[in-house]
């Protein structure tokens, strides 16, 4: 069972916006726990806080409340201080929707946002943190959402202090790490006053908040060692985010050859995501750029011609084994045009060999002409070699016959792609 503590060492969280919703779920939750609670939430209806206060007494939990505005942090933390002389956990759940079009937002409702949520939590954190600092130890839970995350009609001041406190959150954590003290950012979603006026009633009903909340309390927990990570969760269900980048591509430095139309022709390789990476600092961002403009290339070689070259060097390794079997099925020279690429195949009296460029000795019995993604597509098994030639993707010269044994190769190139995965 995950301890928190018990009696005058258990130890203390402040949740803000706690006085409904997601907030006052995760409060009794850590609270069932053994966790002393300072409930804060300045609605103007002072009940709600005392309501969630009392409920959490009546159960044997310890708990006091908070009226304070989340911008006032240092008076929020004094309260903690004050009543359990620590803060182990904060989780900075307080905010307001002022949804309107861009073209209707006025500045107040662009302030009222940034208050609660992004001032909000850099007040409540900025106080909590020199506490955190001297025990050692502690664990903050930013909450995020996805308007921030995928965007949202109508909530460009929410969505923007959302993602706000994910640059807070990746930063602030990597100063956290020799203190013990980690924090991560979580997108929650259930059925709030918040999301009622906009979710019908049956979705509403069944994204209870209750359903996040054994999430968070394992995420509070000493045993959770996650820092700076960004979580969904909703309806018993939790997921992982991190940043995917494309594989990119590096364009010569030569002014001459770098313009605005090379640009253009490669943009689809650009925006390709069939090969990605997951960079997860600055020093990650910056390594092929800084690759590039230390020796840029002389002429343009994009990621998938690069893709095409590893798809040959894989079936280079695999003919050396399976060769001698294709060999009987197929006999002759094959010369495969990838876009400006050439590769050959030279399959006879039982042996095979596979060269980068035309052949030297023999002239080639079929010419296999195909573009970089079709022929991807291919080997990915995305494209049929049937669909190809139908298609017109897969276009061939010379002895058509050999056409009709190219169906082993299309299924070598397919379970090489397989083995990958």
């Amino acid at each position: 069972m995950l301890s928190f503590g018990s009696g005058g060492s258990a130890q203390v969280a402040i949740v803000t916006g706690a006085g409904r919703g997601l907030g006052r779920a995760w409060a009794q939750a850590l609270a069932a726990r053994g966790v002393r609670v300072v409930v804060n939430d300045n609605d103007a209806d002072a009940s709600l806080v005392a309501s969630v206060v009392q409920g959490i007494r009546s159960r044997g939990g310890v708990a006091v409340g908070d009226r304070h505005s989340v911008t006032d942090g240092a008076t929020i933390v004094k309260t903690a201080m004050e009543n359990f002389q620590r803060v182990d956990i904060l989780i900075n759940n307080a905010t307001v929707i002022r949804d309107g079009s861009f073209r209707k937002m006025t500045l107040e409702h662009w302030d009222d946002v940034y208050r609660s949520s992004l001032l909000g939590t850099f007040s409540v954190t900025q106080a909590a943190w020199p506490v955190m600092r001297r025990q050692k130890y502690g664990r903050i839970l930013n909450c995020v959402s996805g308007a921030g995350l995928y965007g949202n009609f109508g909530q460009v001041n929410y969505a923007a202090m959302k993602m706000g406190l994910v640059g807070f959150t990746v930063a602030l954590n990597r100063e956290g790490i020799k203190y013990n003290i980690a924090v991560n950012a979580v997108s929650p979603v259930a059925g709030t006053r918040l999301t009622q006026p906009v979710w019908p009633d049956d979705v509403y009903t069944k994204l209870m908040p209750e359903l996040t909340s054994p999430i968070i309390v394992y995420l509070c927990h000493s045993s959770c060692k996650d820092n700076g990570e960004l979580f969904e969760l909703g309806g018993g269900w939790v997921g992982a985010l991190r940043l995917q980048r494309t594989h990119g591509v590096g364009f010569p430095t030569d002014p001459k050859q770098f313009t605005p139309e090379l640009v253009a022709e490669q943009w689809r390789d650009v925006v390709d995501f069939s090969r990605v990476t997951h960079p997860t600092s600055t020093q990650d961002s910056f390594e092929p750029m800084m690759r590039n403009v230390t020796a840029p290339p002389k002429s343009l070689t994009t990621s998938r011609s690069s893709e095409c070259a590893e798809v040959f060097d894989r079936l280079r390794a695999t003919l050396q084994e399976k060769g001698h079997a294709l060999s009987k099925q197929i006999s002759g020279v094959l010369e495969w045009h990838i876009n400006k690429e050439v590769w050959t195949i030279t399959l006879l009296h039982g042996k095979c060999t596979l060269l980068e460029g035309r052949g030297a000795r023999l002239a080639p019995d079929l010419q296999i002409h195909m573009d970089e993604q079709d022929f991807l597509d291919l080997a990915a098994g995305r494209l049929r070699l049937q669909q190809a030639l139908i298609r017109k993707k897969l276009r061939l010269q010379g002895n058509l016959k050999m056409a009709m044994k190219l169906q082993p190769f299309a299924d070598l190139l397919l379970q090489q792609h397989q083995a990958r995965l």
